[in-house]
C-alpha cells in the first residue's frame, strides 16, 4: 500500500537499464554486500537488523543504529565514494568465515531494503526523497525504469508531507497538522497536489515511452489509476469526502478489475470488516464503493496502513456507509512511535497454556512496571505474554499460536479489532493477503468467494 509498503518485488534489472545515467555508476547492492562481508565481520553486533546500507549522493554508507525503534545512529561510515569511485576502509573487525559472509549476503539481499536500494539512485535514509527530486526533476530523456523510480519518488513526497510512516521523512518538510480531518490548510493542500500531479504526469510520460511497462500492480495504466486512489484515500483520512471525490475520475480501472473488485465485496456478509493488504485488493474496491456506490456497508481496512495512527483513528468514524471500527486501544496507546513493535515472550506462560486474546491485550497495555520487559533494545517495553491465544464464541472456542519474537503495530491492531469486535461483525480477509498476516488463524478461515471469513470453529475441508 501507499507505494512504500509494496516494494516486495524484484527490480534488480533497473541497475543495468541504461549506462548513461550517473546513478548507474554506483556499484550494485549485491557488489557492495559482497565486498563488505568478505572483508569484515559483524559477529560483535547483537542484531544485524541494526546495520543498514544507505545509498546517498556521495556514495554507499554503512550505518549502525542504537535500536530497532528510533533514529539514533552510533556509527555512519562512507563505504564507497562516488567522487573517488572506490571502496574505502571502514572500522569493523576483519572477516573470519566465508560461511558467515555468504549467510549475511543472502539475508540482506532478501531484506525489504534491497528492493529500494536496487531501484532508486538514493535510498534508505531520511531525506532521500528530496535529494532524488532535487537531482532528477529536470532530467531529460530518462529511461523507463528511471521514470518509474521518479514517479514513485513524487508519490513518496506526498506521503512524507503528511506523515513519517516509512521513517525516511525529512521532518523539516512535514506538515504540522492538527488531529482529525480537515487539517490541511489551502497552502498545504496545494503543496500536496503539486507532488501528486507530478507523480501522475511522470507515470503518464512513462506510459507514452513504454505503454507495456510492468509494475508490481500490473501495467503502468493500472499504476496511474491507483495513484488517483492513493490521493482519494489521503483526502478521506486527512481532509474530507468532498476533496477526496475530486480524485474519482471517470473510467478508472478496466471492466475486469471493476468486476473483480465487486466480487471481493460481494464475498463479504453485510456490515463486514474486510482486511486487505495491497493496491489491487484495496483501491479498485474503494473506487467501486465511492464511484458506483456498491456495497458501501463493507469497511475496507488496509493492514499496511494499520501501522499509522491517523489511519487507525479515521476508521473509528463512519467511512462511506460502513459502521465505525471498534477498538480498545486509545489514541495515545497507538500513536505514531508507540507500539510500532509488540514483542512476544512466554516467560509468564505455563507450557502451551492458552490465554484469552482480550486478557493478553490488557496485559500488553498494562502500566505496571512488573508487566514490562527489556528485550535488549535498551528500552523497557510492554509485551505480549504468550504465543498461545484463544477467543470464545458462546460454547465454542478457537485456539491458535502466533509465531516469531514480535509482531508489528498493524498486526497488534488487527488482533485488537478481532478481540473488541467479539464476533459482532463478520471479519473477512481478502484472498490475496499472505498467510503470515493471519497470525496463525488459518484454521478458522472459511473461503467464501474472494474472501476468507473468520468462523468460530474449524470449517469442513
Amino acid at each position: 500500500m501507499k507505494n512504500k509498503l509494496l516494494l516486495l518485488f524484484s527490480l534488480l534489472t533497473v541497475i543495468a537499464a541504461n549506462a548513461q545515467w550517473g546513478y548507474l555508476k554506483y556499484p550494485s547492492y549485491n557488489n557492495v554486500l559482497t565486498y563488505f562481508f568478505r572483508q569484515y565481520s559483524v559477529k560483535d553486533i547483537a542484531d544485524t537488523r541494526l546495520l543498514k546500507f544507505q545509498k546517498k549522493p556521495d556514495g554507499w554508507h554503512i550505518v549502525l543504529f542504537k535500536s530497532l525503534a528510533g533514529d539514533t545512529i552510533t556509527s555512519d561510515q562512507l563505504l564507497w565514494s562516488r567522487d573517488r569511485d572506490l571502496f574505502l576502509g571502514v572500522r569493523f573487525n576483519p572477516a573470519t568465515s566465508a560461511t558467515e559472509s555468504s549467510e549475511h549476503i543472502t539475508n540482506f539481499l532478501s531484506d525489504y531494503d534491497a528492493q529500494g536500494l536496487n531501484m532508486y539512485p538514493y535510498y534508505n535514509y531520511r531525506g532521500w526523497v528530496w535529494d532524488m527530486i532535487a537531482d532528477y526533476k529536470d532530467a531529460k530523456n530518462l529511461p523507463d525504469s528511471m521514470l518509474y523510480a521518479l514517479g514513485r519518488t513524487y508519490s513518496y513526497a506526498t506521503d512524507e508531507l503528511l506523515n513519517d510512516n516509512d521513517a525516511f521523512a525529512d521532518k523539516s518538510k512535514m506538515f504540522k497538522l492538527a488531529d482529525g480531518m480537515n487539517c490541511l490548510s489551502a497552502e498545504q493542500l496545494a503543496e500536496y497536489n503539486k507532488y501528486h500531479n507530478l507523480a501522475i504526469e511522470t507515470f503518464k510520460e512513462l506510459k507514452k515511452v513504454n505503454p507495456k511497462f510492468e509494475t508490481p500492480v500490473g501495467n503502468i495504466g493500472i499504476k496511474i489509476d491507483d495513484e488517483y486512489m492513493v490521493a482519494y484515500l489521503d483526502m478521506m483520512v486527512y481532509q474530507n469526502e468532498q476533496e477526496a471525490n475530486k480524485e474519482l475520475k471517470d473510467n478508472l480501472y478496466s471492466s475486469f478489475m471493476i468486476s473483480t473488485a465487486k466480487n471481493y465485496l460481494m464475498s463479504c456478509d453485510e456490515n463486514a470488516i474486510l482486511f486487505t493488504n495491497g493496491d489491487n485488493d484495496t483501491f479498485p474496491l474503494l473506487y467501486v464503493q465511492a464511484k458506483y456506490k456498491y456495497r458501501r456497508d463493507v469497511l475496507i481496512v488496509n493492514m499496511s496502513l494499520l501501522g499509522t495512527a491517523r489511519y487507525i483513528n479515521r476508521m473509528r468514524s463512519a467511512f462511506l456507509d460502513a459502521a465505525p471500527l471498534a477498538l480498545s486501544f486509545t489514541q495515545d496507546e497507538i500513536k505514531d512511535g508507540v507500539r510500532d513493535y509488540a514483542f512476544i515472550s512466554d516467560k509468564n506462560a505455563t507450557g502451551s497454556d492458552y490465554q484469552s486474546l482480550q486478557s493478553v491485550l490488557e496485559f500488553e497495555k498494562s502500566k505496571n512496571p512488573a508487566d514490562k520487559m527489556d528485550f535488549g533494545t535498551g528500552e523497557v517495553v510492554n509485551y505480549i505474554p504468550t504465543h498461545y491465544l484463544f477467543l470464545k464464541h458462546g460454547d465454542d472456542k478457537i485456539e491458535w499460536t502466533i509465531q516469531g519474537q514480535y509482531i508489528t503495530k498493524s498486526s497488534l491492531v488487527m488482533l485488537d479489532i478481532i478481540a473488541t469486535n467479539d464476533w459482532k461483525r463478520p471479519i473477512c480477509f481478502a484472498v490475496t493477503i499472505g498467510s503470515s498476516a493471519y497470525l496463525g488463524l488459518d484454521r478458522y478461515l472459511e473461503m467464501r468467494g474472494f474472501a476468507y471469513t473468520l468462523v468460530p470453529n474449524e470449517p469442513m475441508p
